[in-house]
């Protein structure tokens, strides 16, 4: 599944909703459990989302508060270490409130064997 066909139906929502589907989405197919607010950016700009330009990323992310979490992480690229980022990441109740507003379940379903109750079969 594509960044574009996952977001398609969050297309009428907020902007911190769409933001909250990334994060998950990086979670779920990129295997990816935090993203800066540039990867998330970039994101969106490969979902071709419209007026991301006007988006303010921090303050969306911060007044979501229970949704997200972040932690500092440095880069080490060899020879300097890069000035710490913010790294955002989806807590749980952050998962499941993205996944009620694209419809997935938010546990797995058990597949097993089904039982037929009730059920008589007459005989000619």
């Amino acid at each position: 599944m594509t960044l574009v066909e996952f977001l398609s139906s969050l297309s009428n929502r907020s902007n911190k909703s769409k933001i909250l589907a990334i994060l998950l989405f990086n979670k779920q197919y990129k295997k990816t459990d935090a993203l800066t607010i540039e990867e998330i950016r970039e994101n969106l700009i490969s979902a071709r989302v419209s007026n991301r330009s006007k988006i303010n990323y921090s303050d969306i992310l911060a007044k979501c508060h229970h949704f997200v979490n972040f932690e500092m992480r440095e880069i080490y690229d060899g020879t300097l270490l890069s000035p710490p980022k913010k790294y955002w990441m989806l807590t749980k109740s952050g998962e499941d409130y993205v996944k009620t507003l694209i419809k997935t379940p938010s546990v797995t379903p058990k597949i097993g064997p089904r039982k037929i109750q009730g059920c008589k079969l007459k005989r000619a």
